[in-house]
């Protein structure tokens, strides 16, 4: 086992917007995972900038 029982839980509130994502068209959960990419390409390069 590479993680340990309960160590990549996502907290409750994104479970919850998952779930109502997961319900979704295909195209509207392309549309969000975009976003959700675009915001960790962000959160990435911030981190990289302030090194």
């Amino acid at each position: 086992m590479i993680f340990e029982d309960g160590e990549r839980d996502l907290p409750k509130v994104l479970q919850l917007k998952f779930e109502a994502v997961s319900q979704m068209s295909a195209e509207d959960q392309r549309a969000i995972q975009s976003l959700i990419d675009g915001m960790i390409l962000k959160h990435t390069a911030s981190q990289l900038a302030a090194k």
